[in-house]
């Protein structure tokens, strides 16, 4: 029987019974050098059993390089050419997501912060690819973002992008969980580990990459719905007490789930769950759906749908993801007080795009004086 063939069988076992310490002593004599989920495991047992964090190193450098060599960790070509070598198990999604969290832990603990880093950006990646059942099937969604006149919402227009922003940045300040869990207060109460206060901080500071952009919508179709601008309370809190304006968004699958391409840059679209309570007393790991995805129930009637960034390229609190060429601004609805000259602002710098875009302003309602109703501006 080949090495290959006796991890094979080692590796099936192992899946059956769970059975660790046996596992490694029946790969630890094996001399493989093309299989990464081999350097996988070997890391695992020097890092958490022999507690000998530079063996636990050398097998994480020999997995990287061989992940590096499969089409620069796409998976789901990784995944497709792996299945012809019939004695080479491979890495699943999960296997990722311990992985960099294992090589930011190792490199912390040695002294690596860099390095350590850019292994947690990389777990946060994974921790992303989490599948949505209600949004991925579709190839477009229609969302709504109430904006009062500032330079960030000038920047969307003339850069065609959508500014998102670190949670810390949000009037709620109860707003995202990870403000809360990924403190570094929180997880050395959480985490018993001897050395975890060597990766705690480079842990903590990895949340900072991850920026969100709160829409409106119509969460069962996710088609238009006009009576999402009836909202008084979203022109009142987000569109500057009526004199901003709100602009209609067609966003395509790259915003619903971006593909994975090797840049360990991610989006997603992510409905809010509104609840009533969350306990985070017991909780010792989270996901996106955890860290963003809920907020307190009295915020329900926003019917909020979240942009969740994870960019590694700036240390920005705020940053600009471009829309790409099959996701446009379908209409910009001016506020009930909305200035001439920010709605002659607006008009300028939309007459730059190379596709037409419906301009509409709120108005009062004679029939009720509490109501608004949407008309068309003309200029």
């Amino acid at each position: 029987m080949t090495d290959k063939q006796s991890f094979n069988n080692a590796y099936n076992n192992f899946l059956e019974n769970k059975d660790y310490e046996h596992f490694y002593e029946s790969i630890k004599d094996l001399n493989i050098t093309d299989n990464a989920l081999f350097y996988f495991y070997k890391a695992q047992w020097a890092f958490k059993k022999e507690k000998n964090y530079q063996t636990a190193e050398k097998y994480i450098e020999e997995c990287e390089s061989l992940l590096q060599q499969n089409k620069n960790l796409n998976i789901e070509e990784y995944l497709i050419e792996s299945q012809v070598k019939p004695f080479l198990p491979v890495m699943k999604n999960n296997d990722f997501l311990y992985f960099y969290q294992m090589a930011g832990e190792v490199y912390a603990i040695n002294g690596k912060y860099k390095k350590s880093m850019k292994n947690y950006q990389k777990y946060q990646y994974y921790v992303e690819q989490v599948k949505n059942e209600i949004l991925d099937e579709k190839e477009h969604v229609v969302l709504y973002s109430f904006r009062r006149f500032n330079e960030y919402t000038l920047a969307d227009l003339i850069n065609k992008q959508i500014t998102v922003c670190h949670p810390s940045k949000m009037n709620d300040p109860f707003d995202s969980i990870a403000n809360i869990w990924g403190t570094e207060d929180n997880l050395k109460k959480i985490c018993k580990f001897q050395d975890c206060d060597k990766y705690i901080p480079v842990f903590s500071e990895s949340f900072k990459y991850f920026r969100i952009r709160s829409f409106s919508a119509n969460r069962k179709t996710y088609e238009t719905d006009d009576d999402i601008l009836s909202n008084i309370l979203m022109w009142s809190f987000y569109a500057d007490e009526h004199r901003g304006f709100c602009i209609r968004y067609k966003l395509s699958k790259h915003f619903i789930k971006k593909t994975m391409d090797g840049s360990y840059c991610h989006l997603r679209i992510l409905p809010v769950k509104y609840v009533d309570k969350y306990d985070l007393s017991k909780k010792t790991y989270i996901n996106t759906n955890d860290s963003f995805g809920y907020k307190y129930v009295d915020w329900a009637k926003e019917r909020e749908v979240r942009l969740i960034s994870y960019n590694t390229t700036s240390d920005s609190p705020f940053f600009g993801e471009k829309l790409d060429d099959n996701s446009k601004i379908e209409e910009i609805v001016f506020g009930f007080r909305c200035p001439q000259e920010t709605k002659e602002v607006i008009c300028s710098l939309i007459k730059n795009y190379d596709y037409h875009i419906q301009l509409s302003e709120m108005v009062q309602d004679k029939d009720n004086v509490y109501c608004l109703r949407k008309e068309s501006y003309k200029q």
